[in-house]
């Protein structure tokens, strides 16, 4: 089995040096360089965990929630005569409706969990007191 820290950038495009010319070899091998060192040397705070990344999934939700959203409306009529036949509307006829209205249902309540999920986090970490600078 090969250990991963003897394996480097040059040593992975060995390989494909005879297809390629040399100086386009040359180029990729230092571009790879640079991805691997900026991969492996990032910085990077001192909590970062699984709950992380729950900030950017509550603006990926938001998201999803305003494009199911202006979806819907087109379809939906806020009639009071004719709404209840524009939700059977957009459930029966227009395709992949149902799972329109019902991603847009759930998204909700998980956007309220992300959020709650989110500010626990902050309190915990107590990202409200100074020095707020990543650690």
């Amino acid at each position: 089995m090969t250990d991963c820290k003897s394996v480097d950038a040059s040593s992975i495009l060995a390989a494909t040096s005879g297809n390629l010319d040399g100086q386009l070899f040359q180029t990729l091998t230092n571009m790879l360089k640079k991805v691997i060192n900026h991969l492996v040397t990032y910085p990077t705070m001192g909590n970062l965990g699984y709950t992380y990344g729950l900030g950017s999934s509550l603006g990926i939700f938001l998201g999803l929630q305003i494009i199911t959203g202006l979806l819907l409306a087109t379809h939906y009529i806020p009639d009071v005569s004719t709404a209840f036949n524009s939700v059977e509307h957009i459930m029966r006829d227009v395709g992949f409706g149902w799972l329109l209205r019902y991603g847009h249902a759930n998204g909700a309540s998980f956007i309220f969990l992300l959020m709650y999920g989110h500010i626990a986090r902050g309190l915990y970490h107590q990202a409200f007191r100074n020095p707020r600078a990543a650690v």
